[in-house]
Formats: C-alpha cells, sequence, structure tokens
C-alpha cells in the first residue's frame, strides 16, 4: 500500500518578507542617490503587489495524492480528479526553472494546475512513478 502525497505551501514566508522588503529598499536607495525616475520605481513596484497581496493574505496552496485520486487548491479554488480519468500527466520546465503542470484527460481535455499547487519537480516525479501514473516531461517549454 502506498502512503497519501500531502504537498501545502503558504504565502507568508520570512523568505518572501525579506526579498519584498530588498527590492523596496533597492528602489528607495536608486530614486534617492542614482536618480532614478519614479516612473521606473513605479512600474518596479506594481510588479510586487500581487507578492504583498500573497503575504497579507496568506494563500494556501497545494496538492493531495491518493490511491484513487488527486486533489489541488490554491486560495479559494480547488479540483478532484479520479486518475482512472487521467491519460497522463504533462511536466513543462521552463527556462526560469519553474515547472508548470497539466492533466491529460482519457477525454482529450487538459487541465493545468495553479502554479503554486505544484509541488518540486523531484518529489512530484518519484511520487507519479511510485504510483505508475504516466507523466511526459518536456524540458524548457517557453509557453
Amino acid at each position: 500500500m502506498i502512503q497519501d502525497f500531502t504537498f501545502e505551501r503558504r504565502g507568508r514566508s520570512s523568505a518572501a518578507a525579506l526579498i519584498i522588503a530588498g527590492v523596496y529598499i533597492v528602489l528607495i536607495v536608486a530614486m534617492l542617490f542614482l536618480n532614478v525616475s519614479i516612473w521606473i520605481v513605479g512600474i518596479v513596484f506594481v510588479f510586487t503587489l500581487p507578492a504583498i497581496w500573497d503575504l497579507t493574505k496568506d494563500t494556501r496552496s497545494g496538492m493531495f495524492l491518493s490511491e484513487n485520486d488527486i486533489s489541488w487548491f490554491h486560495g479559494k479554488n480547488s479540483a478532484t480528479i479520479e486518475l482512472s480519468e487521467i491519460e497522463r500527466f504533462r511536466i513543462d520546465l521552463r527556462m526560469d526553472r519553474s515547472v508548470k503542470l497539466s492533466v491529460e484527460l482519457k477525454s482529450g481535455r487538459k487541465i493545468r494546475l495553479p502554479q503554486p499547487s505544484t509541488p518540486p519537480l523531484k518529489d512530484l516525479e518519484r511520487e507519479l512513478t511510485l504510483r505508475e501514473l504516466a507523466f511526459r516531461k518536456n524540458p524548457f517549454a517557453l509557453l
């Protein structure tokens, strides 16, 4: 009997807080001492807003893989699929080393898991292999 696999990630972490603080310090220093335009600082600031949102809301994401089904959640969204309905998993590795995971159903439909719900690649491959679930790994997919 194979044990259930559980993966969970939280949006609030000390690493995220330190990175955001570091970005803001660099922006302030660049604006004060390097005369960087306020427009450039504003654009970079806008790109940090999703990270601030995750940090304040402490968004939970994760995946659960059992003998019969796979389920995942991100924030208020969640889904469950029976393993018998799955043709294979598609793992796309991107150039920035992130992983995009899709589930290809026997009906031909493709479902993409949210990025934060995807476990680390080593753990994912180990669990899929352990359960003898078909998967295809595509290195460096840009889209």
